[in-house]
């Protein structure tokens, strides 16, 4: 969940920048010159914050994959999930995102020119379109996870009422109550903990 959160992040980050190259756009093609230099560097400086936070996610991905492979609850599903997910995050920081940054990079301050935007605005939609998709196949990862967990629960539940049953069917046909068997007291207590 923390990693699909961080990557949502980013990609909430790379629609606020979309938002202002679209409106340095609107104001290129209506003749005005744009971006302003004080505008340009902070697109630039939310482009280089926004790959620190790609490089910690990427970490994140490698914990959580560190993890899961030394969970013994874990799938082998999940897994391979996780390290799909490593493998696109890490093209994303290590390709498209620099590949953003250099084409901001090369934006000059207070030019007409609608040109100049092309090439961040494709690269931004290809980054974009990237994060979409790494949110989705996180938050895919995330609860796919936690139905492995409930159905494990149930499995662990099912398997103590059976215990349960058989301990009970074996009492004495003349138990009246009073204090049960120490073995059935000890699957009743491990009933009530899960």
């Amino acid at each position: 969940e923390e990693i699909a959160a961080a990557v949502l992040d980013l990609l909430a980050d790379h629609l606020d920048l979309a938002e202002q190259l679209r409106s340095w756009q609107e104001q290129a093609e209506a003749g005005k010159p744009t971006p302003g230099q004080e505008a340009l560097q902070q697109a630039r400086d939310q482009q280089r914050a926004a790959m620190e936070r790609a490089e910690q996610a990427t970490q994140q991905i490698e914990q959580a994959l560190e993890r899961v492979q030394h969970d013994p609850f874990s799938t082998y599903e999940t897994y391979a999930d996780m390290q799909a997910l490593q493998r696109n995050m890490m093209h994303l920081q290590n390709t498209l995102l620099p590949q953003l940054q250099q084409s901001l990079q090369g934006m000059r301050p207070q030019s007409p020119a609608t040109a100049q935007l092309q090439q961040p605005q494709q690269q931004l939609e290809a980054v974009v379109q990237e994060l979409e998709r790494l949110s989705s196949f996180a938050e895919h990862i995330a609860t796919s996870e936690k139905l492995n967990d409930v159905a494990q629960l149930s499995n662990k539940l099912l398997d103590e009422q059976n215990k349960l049953l058989a301990a009970l069917d074996n009492l004495p046909k003349d138990f009246q109550g009073g204090n049960l068997p120490p073995e059935l007291q000890k699957m009743l207590d491990a009933l009530e903990s899960l």
